[in-house]
């Protein structure tokens, strides 16, 4: 029989946010991937594939997947992005 898995805090998001950054570790390797990369191993776990998913330049085994980690989120690109726009603004507002 299979122990239950009970889960703290937040679950993996059901989309993802193409800009995004993901880490897929396999215990052996690991795997930088974006979110519509992310999306696609989740949708084939959950649907109960096995085997490969492959992308350009490499392969994924659903089987020996350990972990997936968010490394840059959709908040993370938007308050790099804002900060950036603040530091266009003070650069704008020096060089006149």
């Amino acid at each position: 029989m299979q122990k239950q898995i009970t889960q703290k805090g937040a679950s993996m998001p059901q989309t993802f946010d193409p800009l995004e950054k993901w880490e897929v570790n396999t215990g052996k390797d690991k795997f930088s991937l974006n979110g519509k990369q992310a999306q696609l191993i989740k949708n084939a776990a959950i649907s109960g594939q096995r085997g490969l998913i492959f992308f350009d330049g490499f392969a994924i085994s659903l089987a020996h997947i350990v972990s997936m980690t968010r490394l840059v989120s959709t908040k993370d690109l938007e308050k790099r992005n804002k900060t950036i726009a603040k530091m266009d603004k003070i650069k704008t507002t020096f060089n006149k």
